[in-house]
């Protein structure tokens, strides 16, 4: 066969270049919308979460900051005093499980009593797992966030202690301090708060307000996550989130372009195949021809 018979008849194999080409091309635009809308689904869901757990942390909190302003203009303030403003507290904002005042930092008054004896007389700058976090109150003289921590009344709970000082001649001297305890299972329950949420894995980390430093107390560590900062008034909390099943790397259609693909590359090698055996004949006859002159 000549050079043109030859091009003639294989050139529908040659269309399987372009055929090939726009196929991988297709899949991969297709692969990449799947991961554009899989982040942009991880990303609502994301924020949406970061904004219930800090709105949610963040209205209960700043209640202790006005306890600990009555205990300095009131620092004769008895339990009866704070059985009064907590009560009212706790009965607007659900998931508080105590709120307490403590004197030199040791625990004296406690509402609700009820369940959380266990705190009362405890001397916090005694005790080693919760001093650091005081001396950092007193030292700072702001809020300072602990845990998620097991509590000596049972339970986890997130603990905020807010420092107290009161005017001592031309300066001020530590009173003590004003805590609040927010029960952790009801945090997440009344936040929605799962490992997995509407197809996104999440976990939380940042254990005493440490975040991308702290350790993980909620889900287990999230691979190739989205991260966000839950701002605290003191420190943060870091959540993360990715698509439950990992990031997609395939799209529904991938099969049926697959099949589609190897059709036409089939029909296409078919007609090749076909052309070159007729220009074949074609030329095998018109040899015999010529040797017959």
């Amino acid at each position: 066969m000549n050079a043109r018979s030859t091009w003639l008849a294989w050139w529908p194999a040659l269309l399987l270049i372009p055929l090939l080409a726009s196929a991988l091309a297709f899949d991969r635009a297709q692969v990449v919308r799947q991961h554009e809308g899989a982040r942009a689904h991880v990303t609502l869901v994301l924020g949406q979460q970061r904004a219930r757990i800090e709105s949610y942390l963040n209205e209960r909190l700043h209640f202790i900051r006005g306890i600990a302003g009555f205990a300095r203009i009131h620092p004769d303030v008895t339990g009866a005093d704070l059985e009064a403003m907590a009560r009212e507290i706790i009965a607007e904002r659900g998931g508080i499980r105590a709120i307490q005042l403590a004197p030199n930092a040791v625990v004296t008054h406690v509402v609700p009593r009820e369940g959380n004896e266990a705190a009362i007389g405890h001397n916090l700058l005694a005790d080693p797992t919760r001093r650091i976090d005081v001396e950092k109150a007193i030292a700072t003289r702001a809020m300072v966030i602990s845990g998620p921590i097991t509590l000596r009344q049972g339970g986890e709970g997130v603990i905020a202690r807010m420092p107290i000082f009161v005017p001592d001649g031309a300066s001020e001297r530590f009173w003590g301090m004003a805590i609040m305890v927010i029960d952790v299972p009801t945090l997440y329950a009344a936040t929605g708060t799962a490992e997995v949420v509407d197809g996104v894995r999440l976990g939380l980390r940042g254990r005493d307000g440490l975040g991308v430093a702290g350790a993980v107390f909620f889900g287990s560590p999230v691979p190739d996550a989205i991260n966000a900062d839950i701002l605290l008034p003191s420190g943060r909390w870091e959540i993360s989130a990715a698509p439950e099943g990992g990031w997609p790397e395939t799209w529904w259609g991938r099969p049926a372009l697959v099949a589609a693909t190897l059709a036409l590359a089939a029909a296409f090698l078919f007609m090749a195949i076909a052309f070159f055996r007729q220009a074949r004949r074609l030329e095998d006859a018109a040899d015999i021809a010529l040797f017959n002159e």
